[in-house]
């Protein structure tokens, strides 16, 4: 079994809140895609980060995403392909998704 995570931020770059139809959006995508997904409803994480487009530091509230599944092949090529699509929604630079191979007891 397989668990991917992935942090998203609160606001983009400019400081504007992402909206939270967007996060729901999210949420409903990965809940129908893996038949379920864990989330934080709050930002909890802190990141800080150089800007490579912007030359600054930016400060991050950042939410974080799960999904856990047995078809751990489908769900790297899910998230290789996904992992474009929230770039592009988030305006983010770079995003990591992290695969962690789990035992469920």
């Amino acid at each position: 079994m397989a668990r991917f995570s992935f942090l998203l931020p609160s606001k983009f770059n400019n400081g504007r809140r992402v909206p939270a139809k967007l996060f729901r959006k999210i949420q409903d995508t990965l809940a129908k895609s893996f038949q379920g997904v864990t989330f934080q409803k709050n930002p909890q994480f802190k990141g800080l980060w150089l800007s490579q487009t912007q030359k600054k530091m930016i400060l991050d509230d950042l939410m974080v995403y799960y999904v856990w599944t047995e078809h751990i092949n489908e769900g790297r090529a899910y998230f290789q392909k996904y992992k474009e699509e929230l770039k592009r929604l988030f305006k983010q630079e770079e995003l990591y998704i992290i695969e962690e191979t789990i035992e469920v007891i």
